[in-house]
């Protein structure tokens, strides 16, 4: 049988390791919870930045000074006739590659045509919106 001593000796030491092991965990919990905040206000951060430039392009430049815009696809540069299947197309492609400017131009254009989808107006609406923080 061991001393009285010695089992209060080994019963302590294993408190110690217990208490030192939840002391580790909960700062390691808290760092971890520290990174995650610092990555999410540098993601909120970087995206603000984004709107914010996306929308300084969609207010001062002045797309239209008297000429229609062209699209530019793998480096090659397209005009687009004034029927609904280009302006339509020249429209969404805009959309997707974030030419505001283009956007605006192409949608006031293809409202005009009776021809022209609903879907792929409210698209563009929605994605101006979004875009102009409404």
């Amino acid at each position: 049988m061991l001393p009285e001593s010695h089992l209060l000796f080994v019963s302590s030491r294993k408190m110690a390791i217990v208490a030192v092991f939840f002391i580790s965990l909960s700062i390691g919990q808290k760092s971890w919870a520290d990174n995650q905040d610092t990555s999410l206000r540098l993601n909120q951060s970087i995206d603000l930045q984004s709107l914010q430039q996306e929308r300084q392009i969609l207010e001062d430049e002045d797309y239209l000074r008297g000429e229609r815009p062209t699209l530019t696809l793998d480096g090659k540069t397209y005009t687009i006739k004034h029927d609904v299947n280009d302006v339509g197309r020249a429209l969404y492609l805009s959309i997707q590659q974030k030419q505001w400017p283009a956007v605006v131009y192409f949608l006031e254009e293809y409202r005009t045509f009776p021809a022209a989808d609903p879907m792929l107006i409210a698209y563009a609406q929605g994605s101006l919106a979004r875009l102009r923080g409404i």
